[in-house]
């Protein structure tokens, strides 16, 4: 696997919880080339963070390891993502993966969970669902 790195790993953060699921999700999925893609999307109130677990690298791409798990970033994300902390929560009615910037306001919402303020996670992963 060849990872751009440009010193990445401070591109973003994950939490304890969040990494734990995540690896648990993408054992489960038993497939080598599987790996952790976060983006932006337009959503009903703006751009939203969302991640899923994807197979495929994109043209322009980051690509880095984070501490055994390849995370993925499309070059139109990149500069949203900078900073961020992926995070999970598995606690209350709007248990699920987070995503929030050292800068909120760059961002409409900034979670996927299943809040009325997200537009969800499906079952094709985080990011998946529609508003």
């Amino acid at each position: 696997m060849d990872l751009k790195n440009e010193s990445k790993i401070s591109l973003i953060t994950i939490s304890d919880e969040g990494y734990k699921m995540i690896k648990s999700i993408l054992e489960q999925q038993n497939e080598k080339n599987s790996f952790l893609r976060i983006f932006v999307q337009g959503g009903c109130s703006g751009l939203k963070y969302a991640m899923a677990i994807d197979t495929n690298d994109l043209e322009g791409d980051t690509s880095f390891d984070y501490n055994g798990i390849k995370v993925s970033v499309d070059p139109s994300s990149h500069k949203y993502v900078e900073g961020v902390t992926v995070d999970y929560d598995a606690s209350g009615p709007q248990a699920g993966f987070r995503i929030t910037s050292p800068t909120p306001e760059m961002m409409a919402g900034g979670s996927c969970g299943t809040g009325e303020d997200s537009c969800g996670c499906s079952s094709g992963g985080c990011g998946s669902g529609s508003c």
